[in-house]
């Protein structure tokens, strides 16, 4: 399968003057990113299931898990401020537990959740790849804008782009991809609530720079997004 994907430019700029991206209310005539876009077309795609194992965190940076949540979300009571906080609980909760038990761990902690659905701004399903940790989708089956990951064995330092954004009251560093004909990307096709993707954003570990890119893909046979 071939898609598109939105990579961030290869420009001369990024040489003497780092991407940015503000989130916060700017001055008229101020730009809110210094960021641009390319669109790249007729990207292979993979099924996961081509990957032996399916995958690895260790391996690929990602892991694809049949996990089943108990918790009931509504999309409607994550974009209300007064229910969000109530309603999100029993879901990071149990998602908390899920990291724990994949991983091994003594302790795991959520700091940051986001709900991310088409024609909302600032939580549109993200296409430049960039890095996350837990991916789960709210409804039955996903057919518009599916997330794909890529290999971090194919990724490259010279590959990634560090970009500053400048939220209300703290600042952090992200990473933006530049596309290359030797990255591989994978997906699930038909994934479904039940559905969810693991995959490494960052490592404290010694010599353990790799990252996994991840992007939302197009897919023109989908022309009313549903979700």
């Amino acid at each position: 399968m071939h898609v598109s994907m939105t990579f961030l430019s290869d420009l001369p700029i990024y040489e003497v003057e780092k991407p940015y991206d503000l989130y916060t209310p700017v001055p008229p005539g101020q730009r809110s990113s210094n960021c641009e876009y390319t669109e790249h077309n007729n990207i292979l795609l993979h099924d996961v299931e081509e990957l032996q194992n399916h995958s690895d965190l260790e391996v690929t940076g990602f892991k694809f898990l049949h996990a089943p949540s108990n918790a009931t979300l509504e999309s409607q009571d994550l974009e209300d401020a007064a229910k969000a906080p109530t309603a999100i609980q029993p879901y990071l909760s149990e998602t908390v537990d899920l990291v724990k038990d994949e991983l091994n761990a003594d302790k795991v902690i959520c700091f940051d959740w986001r709900l991310r659905r088409r024609n909302t701004p600032k939580q549109e399903p993200v296409e430049a790849p960039h890095d996350l940790d837990v991916w789960r989708p709210l409804i039955s089956v996903v057919e518009d804008a599916p997330l794909a990951l890529c290999d971090r064995r194919t990724i490259q330092k010279e590959d990634l782009i560090l970009v500053d954004k400048i939220h209300p009251g703290y600042w952090e560093e992200g990473l933006y991809m530049k596309n290359q004909a030797y990255h591989k990307w994978f997906w699930k096709p038909q994934m479904t609530c039940n559905d969810v993707i693991l995959f490494i954003s960052w490592d404290s570990r010694e010599n353990q720079d790799k990252f996994v890119g991840s992007s939302k893909i197009r897919d023109e046979m989908v022309d009313e997004p549903w979700y």
